[in-house]
């Protein structure tokens, strides 16, 4: 009899399912490249904000006011916020290594996709990756990055 006690590792296959950190950085890249016009980019905190909320998988394709009253969307939106928030520095170093996003030294430290990174997403044919960059645009549209939406975001009761 073998003992498989020991051995409690996923499949690559299944790990890779749950935890694709390819996808990951491409999709934060998709989503940081709508903010590259701005000479000052954007922060980590706002761009984990807006990645939770586009890549969250209950996200509805009506984004209004009501968007935070809606539980079941905002369970599942701040549970991946705080998940992308401990990957966001990993994702921003492997993007920095790669050449893709320049950081940027204001009142915060900012990144903001460079030239490479613009040619990245631009040559991306994925109907996936398309979709992250028309949600990302209505989200940014419909739900401004405040501190008020932040906390609504995550629980927090003003």
């Amino acid at each position: 009899m073998i003992d498989d006690s020991e051995n409690k590792e996923l499949p690559f296959h299944i790990e890779l399912l749950f935890d694709n950190k390819l996808l990951d950085i491409v999709s934060f890249l998709c989503v940081i490249s709508l903010f590259s016009r701005s000479r000052k980019g954007i922060s980590l905190d706002k761009a984990a904000f807006y990645f939770a909320i586009v890549t969250s998988l209950n996200i509805s394709d009506v984004i209004n006011e009501d968007f935070f009253k809606q539980k079941s969307i905002k369970y599942d939106v701040d549970i991946r916020f705080i998940q992308i928030k401990e990957k966001s520095k990993k994702i921003v170093v492997y993007l920095l290594n790669s050449g893709l996003v320049d950081l940027v030294q204001t009142s915060e430290l900012c990144i903001r996709v460079n030239k490479d990174g613009s040619n990245v997403v631009r040559k991306l044919n994925s109907s996936f990756y398309k979709d992250i960059l028309i949600k990302t645009k209505k989200v940014k549209k419909e739900i401004a990055f405040t501190n008020k939406n932040l906390k609504k975001l995550l629980g927090v009761d003003l």
